[in-house]
């Protein structure tokens, strides 16, 4: 079976207060979007590899952990070892804020839920053990405000349609060490989830958005600030941020051509990867995007 594992953007990210002082977490108010980049995964039932059960080619990876746990949690549930082989060939930049591996780990579960349909009703269960973004990921809306660690889901209307470009500077940012930066330094930027949530209740395009997670990723790496300012110069600044915890950015754009003029343009300067294109709509159907 061939399955398409499309990535997510945050268009909004506000760090809420710990409300349990010794917890490490920290709460979280996120707008989450399936895009149109994904990564493609190709899985064989009755098959015993030879060697790695998940096999991974592109973005210069060889191994994707959490497609890995996806399956094992399967065994798990159903009681038994499967024949089985999972090749993932990427497309998304890993350490991006994109859901990479998160989208891989949802694609299995998806596929073993088609597979064995008595596992269905597990597959929330299952994706939250993994990751938050895997419980997205993992089920059918396309838009969705997260809260608490994430994995709290309320899904927003799929109006209005949503035209973005995505850059990526060709490093990546440990999520870990940005939370821990942001202990540190904290955050001058206002929240954006709630302005970016009002926007997509009345149908309309979101003309602000935002991450509080900026200042920490530039403490972490300052080339961070650097590649933003890069983008200011062909996206608009409001409607400019970065995604998850780093290092892409996304940048929400009117229509079509002007997504396709910023990744054009943001090509045209040496980005080292560049993907523009319509948000996808949510599981079963997708739009394509443009080149990477």
């Amino acid at each position: 079976m061939r399955l398409w594992a499309p990535a997510k953007v945050t268009l909004a990210l506000d760090v809420c207060p710990r409300t349990d002082a010794g917890s490490p977490w920290h709460p979280v108010d996120l707008v989450l979007l399936r895009i149109g980049l994904g990564d493609r995964l190709e899985i064989r039932d009755g098959v015993v590899p030879a060697g790695p059960r998940v096999a991974v080619s592109g973005q210069g990876l060889s191994h994707d952990t959490l497609a890995t746990h996806a399956l094992s949690l399967v065994e798990e549930r159903l009681g038994r070892s499967l024949a089985v082989h999972v090749a993932i060939t990427k497309h998304v930049p890993a350490g991006a804020g994109l859901g990479g591996g998160s989208a891989d780990a949802a694609a299995v579960l998806r596929w073993a839920a088609d597979r064995w349909p008595a596992l269905a009703p597990l597959v929330p269960a299952m994706a939250a053990a993994i990751g938050a973004d895997v419980a997205f990921l993992a089920g059918p809306a396309a838009r969705c405000r997260a809260t608490g660690r994430g994995d709290q889901l309320e899904p927003l209307p799929d109006a209005p349609r949503l035209w973005l470009a995505v850059a990526h500077p060709g490093f990546a940012l440990r999520t870990a060490d940005v939370y821990q930066a942001f202990d540190r330094v904290g955050t001058a930027a206002p929240a954006a989830a709630p302005t970016v949530v009002d926007a997509f209740r009345r149908g309309m395009v979101p003309s602000l958005v935002g991450n509080q997670l900026e200042d920490a990723a530039m403490a972490v790496s300052p080339v961070v600030a650097d590649f933003r300012a890069w983008l200011e110069r062909n996206a608009p600044r409001d409607r400019l941020t970065m995604t998850g915890s780093g290092s892409a950015f996304v940048a929400v754009a009117d229509d079509e051509r002007e997504a396709a003029g910023i990744g054009r343009a943001w090509q045209a300067t040496g980005v080292p990867f560049v993907w523009w294109g319509e948000a996808a709509p949510g599981i079963g159907s997708h739009r394509a995007g443009g080149p990477a």
